[in-house]
């Protein structure tokens, strides 16, 4: 084995779809506009994964409510302006248009999975956030968390306690894969280490392998620095190198301490899954902006592993063409809900 496939072997992986709610968009949209210029790196961190929002929390954010506000965004001018600062509601529904929804698929679940017990749950406490478990049980299929700081959410176990702990972890995870990508282009100094001494320095330690790998790559690295250096300066690159190994050794720390919180925040799949519910695990995967074909999908279900006589070209046109969870943005092409356009947010809120 390569020091670059040590390497990627160590690479945490992170559930790719996410569930948002209004409160957390809503509270997300304040933390953007506090930073008083879009933050594309903020947003790519909202949106790190594929998200999905229902129809209802869309429209949500667009009504009227008990307090008199026209909309969730002029509530939120209402609340920035009592903390002694002031941005206008169509500014701030600006940039919930500009920056937050061409990033957001919009799912219409209608009546699906209403009858799930957790949907139960859900919305024997708080009615209007039964479609978000709707969602959730729709994409029970996918490793999945759902963001919300809503009780009736947490009650039902679908959405994690601490939002603040699972943002923390995932910065943190984010931050030691990052390291580990960028340490394989490093893989041709660790030719000659060969992965037995690898492997007997990780057994040594009690360390991953990849952090051995990282740590050859930077005490290899400096001797070629103190090569070229005069006598003078070696100290100074030994001190180096001491700061970086230390970096290195904690960003390994918090990426697997952040794993344990990103666990605990993935819903408890179903134990039993129909055919709705693969087929929107499948249109969960990447098709930038294009769609998935009907055989796209029957491959991607049988590389999942999903293999039966449901899983045939002719089921799966049919169940795509029921429910209207599932969208034809181009002919032949489906996506699980819409990214909506500017004139389709208008019609769905008017």
């Amino acid at each position: 084995m390569s020091s670059a496939e040590i390497l990627s072997s160590s690479i945490i992986t992170i559930p790719r779809v996410s569930v948002l709610d209004a409160d957390y968009l809503i509270n997300q949209l304040k933390e953007r506009i506090r930073k008083g210029a879009p933050s594309s790196e903020g947003i790519a961190l909202l949106f790190r994964n594929r998200s999905f929002a229902t129809r209802r929390v869309f429209q949500e954010m667009y009504q009227t409510d008990a307090l008199g506000n026209a909309d969730k965004f002029e509530k939120l001018a209402g609340q920035i302006q009592s903390e002694k600062w002031s941005v206008p509601a169509e500014q701030i529904r600006q940039i919930f248009e500009d920056e937050f929804l061409p990033n957001l698929a919009i799912v219409d679940v209608a009546d699906l999975y209403k009858d799930h017990e957790r949907c139960i749950k859900v919305a024997s406490r708080d009615k209007k956030d039964a479609p978000t478990g709707q969602l959730a049980a729709l994409l029970a299929a996918s490793q999945l968390i759902v963001y919300s700081h809503d009780k009736s959410l947490r009650n039902a176990d679908l959405a994690t306690h601490d939002l603040g702990a699972l943002s923390v972890a995932l910065a943190d995870i984010y931050a030691a894969n990052s390291l580990a990508y960028g340490l394989t282009t490093g893989e041709t100094l660790l030719y000659g280490a060969g992965e037995q001494v690898v492997t007997r320095i990780a057994d040594q330690l009690s360390i991953p392998r990849w952090a051995v790998a990282c740590g050859l790559i930077a005490v290899v690295g400096v001797f070629v620095v103190l090569v070229a250096k005069p006598q003078a300066r070696r100290k100074t690159v030994i001190e180096i190198l001491k700061a970086g190994g230390n970096f290195v050794l904690e960003q390994i720390e918090h990426g697997q301490n952040g794993k344990l919180v990103l666990q605990e925040a993935v819903i408890a799949q179903d134990k039993e899954l129909d055919i709705i519910q693969i087929v929107a695990s499948a249109l969960t995967i990447p098709s930038h902006g294009e769609g998935m074909l009907v055989q796209d999908i029957v491959e991607q279900l049988r590389l999942q592993g999903f293999v039966g006589s449901g899983v045939t070209e002719s089921n799966i046109r049919q169940i795509l063409r029921s429910y209207p969870c599932f969208v034809e943005i181009k002919r032949h092409r489906w996506h699980l809900g819409k990214i909506l356009s500017l004139s389709e947010e208008r019609s769905l809120h008017q």
